[in-house]
């Protein structure tokens, strides 16, 4: 019984596989394969201008301009006529096409790294460092896109609707640009990272267009048995890169749910022990590894009474019952009003007695209480901008009156590596003419969260001092939402050129090092990097972070 079904099946298979190929035009899908093997001054024109136009959007955060790259570029053709040539055999348009991509991808990084050499933008962006992490979903994406490119290429139907989703779907310009920015930095994780997904979606559509031209009745040029041997043993050589590229694309995967389900957990706990109706409020919380290899987790909470020492540490029992985990917990109360203010009483003006008249001031205390009171009020509202910035602090500020007008000039000083938007900005000149009452100008001067940290000449060691500001930068960074620390070593300018900058490396390196182990900082948000030698720059390593939100919808391929 179950053999009359087996060979029932095969017989529907077969009759099937032979529908298919009866329903196409051979002719015509091996005239549009030669053709995108062939190689043209317009196809590499149109192979630079997605790169450039790929890299900008990557150094902007704009999705948008990715996906304008993906539409342009022309790559995925060959792709296409590598998998034809892997499943019937033909060494011809096999080689074409494999050349053909082989000087595409040259070209790509090659451009990528002296655009990202040139460019003024030179940090890493979300869009970036979302490239620089595949995982296994990575290579489903490709394999069904690819599928259906293939598909469309051989019935024809549908094919000019199909191709724009098969080049958005696939990505295979932006993680190439992603991975030349990595050669203009000097990044090899980035590269790495940018190039394992091109490669991963390269295999995907390969496997899958052999699968397609299969079913299409593509197969080798003369059915004998060598042929058929050499297809197995191309098949077994591609399924063993795929389970190869496999291994870290589950293992990022995995990661990534992971750190999902423990954000998850942690933040229901935190809400069931922390929130109470009408009494506190869970405002954020952030996770850190700390030094002694306890999870540190530090919550915020917006609360009408303070909460008790207790309360703080069942919750903290609970987060290490439920993560399993040496767990740190760390509350920040803030204190808040509820509901509205209370109305005070007035008391008729009849039924006070009148005090006896006090003399008018002059102009000048006018001036000078007026003065007076704009201060106050500007010294109380710096308090509140301190708690706006945070993490930043501000560091100082100065006020300066115009003599003979109204007019205020307020300078503030945080501590930032980012630059102030002009948003920020306005915002912050908004809060602090609405304290004093008047139109004032402001201007934001940021200083480094730490200072360099400056190395004697030949020496590579970490001081205590060093240490000290490595982890000021580390608990600086644990309060934003995905930081990027930027790690620029300045070689010695009294050693030679080669020598100087081997040192500078060794520097930079040990200094991520030391973010990365002893305060738990992602190895993928540190990026390194050597600066220029110049005389007047003693041998250091500068520590910058930049905060990155997420964009609402970033597509991250």
């Amino acid at each position: 019984m179950l053999r009359l079904v087996l060979t029932r099946m095969k017989r529907s298979a077969k009759q099937w596989l032979e529908k298919n190929a009866a329903s196409i035009a051979p002719e015509s899908v091996i005239k549009s394969i030669h053709a995108e093997t062939e190689i043209s001054s317009g196809y590499f024109f149109a192979i630079g201008v997605a790169n450039l136009i790929a890299l900008c959007g990557l150094l902007t955060n704009s999705i948008a301009v990715i996906i304008g790259a993906m539409l342009i570029s022309p790559l995925m053709g060959p792709i296409l006529s590598t998998g034809f040539a892997f499943v019937t055999g033909n060494r011809t348009i096999g080689s074409q096409a494999l050349r053909k991509i082989a000087i595409s991808v040259a070209v790509i990084l090659v451009v990528a790294a002296i655009a990202t050499i040139s460019s003024p933008l030179k940090d890493p962006t979300a869009e970036i460092l979302s490239r620089t992490h595949p995982n296994f979903y990575d290579l489903v994406i490709a394999f069904l896109a690819g599928s259906v490119g293939a598909v469309a290429l051989c019935t024809k139907k549908n094919y000019l609707t199909v191709v724009p989703g098969v080049a958005i779907a696939t990505a295979v310009i932006p993680p190439l640009s992603v991975a030349g920015y990595g050669i203009g930095i000097g990044s090899v994780r980035i590269f790495g990272g940018g190039f394992l997904l091109f490669f991963t979606n390269f295999v995907a559509i390969l496997l899958s267009t052999v699968v397609a031209f299969s079913v299409y009745g593509f197969l080798p040029t003369a059915a004998k048995e060598e042929e058929v041997r050499h297809l197995k043993q191309r098949m077994l050589g591609l399924a063993a890169v795929l389970l190869v590229i496999s291994i870290p694309l589950i293992y990022t995967l995995h990661k990534t749910i992971s750190d999902v389900r423990r954000q998850y957990a942690v933040r229901e706990t935190l809400k069931n022990g922390l929130e109470r109706r009408d009494v506190s409020r869970l405002a954020g919380f952030s996770i850190l590894p700390a030094t002694d290899g306890a999870m540190e987790i530090r919550a915020t909470v917006n609360t009408v009474r303070y909460l008790k020492k207790g309360e703080i540490a069942a919750v903290e029992r609970n987060l290490k019952k439920g993560l399993s985990e040496n767990v740190r917990l760390v509350v920040e109360q803030i204190q808040v009003q509820p509901g509205g203010l209370k109305d005070v009483v007035q008391i008729a003006p009849a039924l006070l007695p009148t005090p006896p008249p006090a003399p008018a001031p002059s102009p000048g205390e006018t001036l000078q209480a007026s003065r007076k009171n704009a201060v106050d009020s500007l010294r109380k509202e710096i308090v509140t901008i301190g708690n706006i910035l945070r993490p930043s602090r501000v560091a100082g500020f100065s006020i300066a009156f115009s003599d003979g007008s109204p007019g205020i000039a307020v300078t503030l000083k945080i501590t930032r590596d980012a630059p102030v938007t002009p948003a920020e900005k306005r915002l912050l000149e908004g809060i602090l003419s609405d304290a004093v009452g008047t139109p004032l100008t402001l201007e934001v001067v940021t200083v480094p969260v730490v200072p360099p940290l400056v190395f004697p000449e030949g020496e590579t060691d970490l001081t205590d001092e060093m240490r000290a500001h490595i982890r000021q930068a580390a608990e600086y960074a644990a309060e934003l939402s995905l930081p990027v620390l930027r790690v620029e070593a300045s070689p010695d300018p009294s050693l030679p050129l080669r020598k100087g900058q081997a040192l500078a490396e060794t520097r930079a390196g040990r200094v991520a090092g030391a973010l990365a182990e002893d305060h738990g900082i992602p190895k993928d948000r540190i990026s390194i990097s050597v600066g220029r030698r110049e005389k007047t720059v003693p041998p250091s390593v500068k520590i910058t972070i930049i905060p990155e939100d997420a964009v609402p919808g970033r597509v991250k391929r």
